[in-house]
């Protein structure tokens, strides 16, 4: 037969516990998030995509006439963009975000000597 302990000492390390988890998620949880927007310039032509990862974790790829929104965490991201067209295999193009909640930043990818670059087009709040 199983037991359980219901004793004081019991009961105040589980409310601890419980709250230590609350606490260090509350912040995430409750934190108004930044928005981060992509767009893709017309250059890129009409047969290739975009593709787009954010902090390592693949998003989607856009195509011609679209643009990539995204909530952000506050903090340090790092945003890397890849055409899906690439002959030579060049690695993506980093750019690294500290995002302010609240705030919303714009890129502009460029298709320009065989690689996308990421240029800012903007932040407001």
């Amino acid at each position: 037969m199983k037991m359980s302990c219901f004793c004081p000492r019991h009961r105040l390390l589980r409310a601890v516990a419980l709250a230590a988890i609350l606490l260090t998620s509350a912040p995430v949880a409750f934190a108004d998030p930044a928005q981060l927007i992509i767009h893709r310039a017309a250059n890129f032509g009409n047969r290739m995509w975009l593709r787009i990862w954010i902090d390592g974790r693949e998003f989607e790829a856009i195509a011609v006439g679209h643009d990539f929104t995204a909530p952000l965490s506050p903090g340090r991201h790092v945003i890397s963009v890849l055409q899906t067209d690439n002959p030579w295999h060049f690695p993506p193009t980093r750019r690294v975000l500290n995002a302010r909640s609240g705030f919303t930043y714009e890129f502009t990818t460029i298709y320009q000597h065989d690689r996308v670059r990421l240029e800012t087009a903007g932040e407001r709040r």
